[in-house]
């Protein structure tokens, strides 16, 4: 399955969304513009996939790995 055009939204405390890199059973990577909220308030997910307009919300998570990416 392509990631191309697939997305994650963070919600809890706000909404942060982001472009989905990677995602198993295991977990799901994504990329976000930094903000000022801490990201530790969020407790679900909402991911969708703009290309067929599939849509999962509302999935329990936990924010195990948060780090700045200076590339």
């Amino acid at each position: 399955m392509s990631l191309d055009e697939t997305f994650a939204e963070l919600k809890g405390d706000g909404i942060r969304g982001g472009m989905i890199s990677d995602i198993s059973l295991g977990g799901m990577a994504f990329s976000y513009q930094p903000e000022k909220t801490p990201v530790d308030g969020f407790k679900h997910v909402d991911i969708y996939m703009a290309k067929n307009g599939f849509r999962l919300s509302g999935v329990p998570c936990a924010i195990v790995y948060d780090t700045i990416d200076l590339t």
